[in-house]
């Protein structure tokens, strides 16, 4: 299975979830093999007749469109969420933003992600490597409002924290949080650009008025002929 979920949100608490949840097409002939050559597993699963309902843990209103992919098939989905509250969202419950004064926190719980009562890690491990199919991949990735001041992400890039979740290994807290009175490095960036592209406008500009008011004007008159002397 591949998950990828993005959170963002802004200084007011309105914030967007969006993500793709696929299972790879190595499952679906597997589920072929024990139901039958006609049985459709990616239209299962992207109706969500199938008994892995991928919608279960999606809050009420999310917009679902079914995905298809190279190997891959399952959907996406996106849902807004307001006052800093994501909690609508099933795996958020262990999880979500807490806001004193300008500062933002974010923590989400992943330690039971990787438990299964019926099935240990290595009979998993197993039974992906007998049938080929790719290891499960989980990413996250959170936006927050403002300068990140501290996290324990993989990786950063301006304002988005960036995590690969380890279904198999030790499972641990995401944790981020940010200053929201300071401006992002990615709007310093931006603000930076902008001001630098219009100061170059404004040279280039200045240039060429400067050449059009200091051009040479044209003498009229000396490519004439002169008169012959009488």
């Amino acid at each position: 299975m591949r998950i990828n979920m993005e959170i963002a949100v802004d200084a007011e608490g309105n914030g967007t979830i969006a993500g793709t949840m696929l299972y790879s097409d190595k499952l679906a002939a597997i589920a072929a093999m024990e139901e039958g050559a006609d049985f459709d597993f990616c239209g299962e699963i992207q109706s969500g007749e199938a008994d892995m309902d991928l919608t279960t843990d999606l809050p009420a209103g999310a917009t679902v469109t079914p995905v298809t992919e190279d190997g891959w098939c399952g959907i996406a989905f996106t849902a807004d969420f307001a006052n800093f509250d994501p909690s609508g969202v099933g795996d958020m419950d262990g999880g979500g933003f807490v806001v004193d004064g300008d500062t933002i926190s974010f923590s989400m719980d992943m330690n039971d992600l990787g438990s299964d009562e019926d099935m240990e890690m290595d009979e998993i491990t197993m039974m992906l490597e007998m049938f080929d199919i790719p290891d499960p991949e989980f990413t996250i990735e959170v936006t927050l409002p403002g300068t990140v001041l501290t996290h324990n992400a993989d990786s950063i890039d301006g304002s988005t924290l960036h995590w690969d979740v380890d279904l198999f290994g030790e499972g641990k807290t995401l944790t981020a949080s940010a200053d929201m009175s300071a401006e992002s490095s990615n709007t310093t960036v931006i603000i930076i650009v902008v001001v630098i592209a219009a100061l170059l406008a404004a040279l280039v500009v200045r240039q060429r008025s400067g050449s059009a008011l200091t051009a040479p004007e044209e003498t009229f008159g000396a490519d004439e002929p002169t008169d012959a002397a009488e």
